[in-house]
């Protein structure tokens, strides 16, 4: 989110999103202290992306919860979903990340975006509209 630009556009409310990801980051920090990999993630953000720094920089912390997150997908348009994070196990770092649509035009968006996904992985990576009027849509 901080560092690749198609992932930074799709995001309707990117401050708050940046900031919170940023918190969740500094909260875990003690954890991963001794994690050489940890360790280069937060170096790289904080030379790639002043945006990272300065809200690494503010000390905010925050523990998972739910939350709203709206996207805006240049395939199928606006995602609103509730966003959550949860931890399979935190030794190894893994975690799961469940998005449940708020409402039932996005869980339509989502299903033509699953479809889109399914019918042409190679494709689905390009910019085309939202509309459907890109070749193979």
């Amino acid at each position: 989110m901080f560092t690749e630009p198609s992932w930074r556009n799709s995001l309707v409310d990117e401050d708050s999103v940046l900031r919170e990801i940023t918190a969740k980051l500094r909260t875990r920090q003690p954890e991963h202290r001794d994690d050489p990999r940890w360790n280069a993630l937060i170096t790289r953000l904080r030379q790639e992306s002043p945006d990272f720094v300065r809200h690494w920089e503010s000390y905010e912390i925050v523990g998972d919860r739910t939350q709203l997150r709206r996207y805006q997908s240049p395939r199928v348009g606006a995602l609103d979903v509730q966003f959550q994070s949860l931890w399979l196990d935190r030794v190894r770092g893994e975690r799961i990340i469940v998005m449940t649509p708020t409402d039932v035009a996005t869980a339509q968006r989502l299903e033509r975006l699953d479809s889109l996904v399914g019918a042409a992985p190679a494709w689905t990576s390009r910019s085309d509209s939202a509309d459907g009027s890109a070749a193979g849509a």
